[in-house]
């Protein structure tokens, strides 16, 4: 219990400008770090741009509704930061070996037999989250 109370206080006594530090240190891991930081980047880099969102449809936007067309893929128009974070958004979704990453290059390249090993991936990991649930 002290040593959370410390953590507590150490926290609390942060100044304003280390808790923004501190948030901005953290967003930047996220948005470098993670597929859904990636696309978050994308999209608020777009919607300041005052253009259209430019993840790709097949990506999935997390912010823009299904059937909304995002920008063309080729776009000219593209500012360097806009296009350097698409850059890094492809980069992290074929380099990354998290489920959304393989779904969406399982739906890219049409591969049946590797969406149906991940369904059954995912079904069996809920099993075992279920029966975990009611075990406890």
């Amino acid at each position: 219990m002290v040593i959370a109370w410390n953590a507590f206080v150490v926290k609390f006594k942060l100044s304003p400008s280390d808790r923004v530090q501190q948030f901005k240190t953290r967003r930047d891991k996220f948005f470098r770090s993670t597929i859904r930081g990636a696309m978050t980047n994308v999209h608020e880099m777009s919607m300041a741009g005052k253009v259209r969102c430019a993840v790709e449809m097949k990506d999935e936007c997390p912010f823009c509704y299904k059937g909304i067309p995002s920008m063309q893929a080729n776009q000219p128009n593209l500012s360097r930061d806009l296009e350097l974070a698409k850059i890094r958004l492809t980069e992290l979704i074929e380099s990354s070996k998290d489920k959304q990453a393989l779904r969406i290059q399982a739906v890219l390249a049409g591969n049946e037999e590797l969406r149906s090993q991940l369904d059954l991936i995912e079904q069996q990991t809920s099993k075992r989250i279920g029966s975990y649930s009611n075990n406890h």
